[in-house]
């Protein structure tokens, strides 16, 4: 029925198109991945204190990406003008058995003010409201993954914010479901965020604020840095959970891009209790449309059975996309 529904979609916003300005995306992302470990091994893993093993999740398991080749998703985008200053966007994200919405929103711009209403990625941070398309890296830092989910802090709710070429400040009132750090709901997640830019450079701070299932408080703040130019992209984050105990991690990389089509990268990333990740990666393009990605990860954080293992992980991603506009 869902899949019925997107199609639906599509054909809808193909044929009405040519009534407004409107872009529609479509993306695929596929890829092989080589372990050192079994899958079987793999789902056992965990990181203490922060994720626990994926056998004992099942809802979690599709997010966990196997030996072999993957269908890791795909994408359907939209942008729609409704009125002036009014718009509509939504991204609809399937997997080989899911469906999901994960963002669907009206979009209100009046001068340097901007607010949303709907499902959408949280402006907190610096990942949490990028797609997984927009990563120089296969996943998300393990501070992230572990604190939001696999698809960042994306939750159902209200932003207003306020942002030009100097600074991007705001706050969400949010519905708080997300599992992995709150999961209380009912409008009890908030955030504000404040992020100076000056040329190449931007900075930020960002507070959340909700509750558990057992209506105990979860802080979590998040620092960030950016400089961007030409040919260098530096890029780090640190993510403090305060809720019974305090839990921090960080990641950082570097991009270099020696020629227009290629860029390559280190990513290092910590969790407290001396658990760290190593990344290297090379993405080459073919124009906007597709890009090659070729990773390599020593991943220091993951536990069987109380045994510390190190996983080497070998991957070759494709992401193909595709954008129609209509005038």
């Amino acid at each position: 029925m869902r899949h019925i529904l997107l199609v639906l979609l599509c054909l809808f916003s193909f044929l009405y198109a040519h009534e407004d300005k409107t872009n529609i995306d479509l993306i695929l992302d596929v890829s092989y991945l080589n372990r050192n470990i079994t899958d079987r091994e793999y789902l056992m893993t965990e990181v203490p204190d922060y994720i626990h093993s994926a056998q004992e999740d099942s809802g979690h398991t599709h997010a966990i990406r196997k030996n072999g080749f993957n269908l890791n998703y795909g994408e359907v985008a939209f942008l729609v003008p409704v009125e002036e200053n009014v718009e509509m966007s939504g991204t609809f994200h399937l997997a080989e058995d899911t469906f999901e919405i994960e963002e669907f929103y009206g979009l209100f711009e009046y001068e340097n003010l901007i607010s949303k209403v709907g499902k959408f990625r949280s402006e907190t941070g610096i990942l949490n409201k990028q797609h997984d398309h927009d990563w120089y890296f296969y996943e998300l830092p393990i501070v992230y993954f572990s604190f939001f989910s696999v698809h960042g802090l994306n939750e159902k709710g209200i932003q207003g914010r306020f942002e030009n070429r100097f600074i991007n400040v705001g706050g969400e009132i949010l519905n708080g479901d997300n599992e992995n750090s709150f999961g209380y709901g009912n409008a009890s997640l908030y955030t504000v965020f404040i992020k100076p830019k000056y040329k190449s450079f931007s900075s930020g701070f960002s507070f959340i604020y909700g509750k558990d299932k057992l209506e105990n408080s979860v802080n979590i703040y998040i620092l960030e840095a950016l400089y961007k130019s030409e040919r260098i992209i530096l890029q780090t984050e640190y993510v403090e959970r305060n809720n019974y105990k305090q839990q921090y991690g960080f990641y950082i990389f570097g991009i270099f891009k020696p020629i227009k089509n290629l860029d390559i990268g280190y990513r290092y990333e910590y969790l407290k209790e001396n658990l760290s990740r190593h990344s290297l990666v090379a993405n080459l393009y073919k124009g906007k449309n597709i890009r090659l990605r070729f990773q390599y990860n020593i991943d220091k954080t993951r536990y069987i059975r109380e045994e510390k293992k190190t996983i080497n992980e070998f991957i070759v991603e494709l992401t193909l996309s595709k954008s129609f506009k209509f005038e």
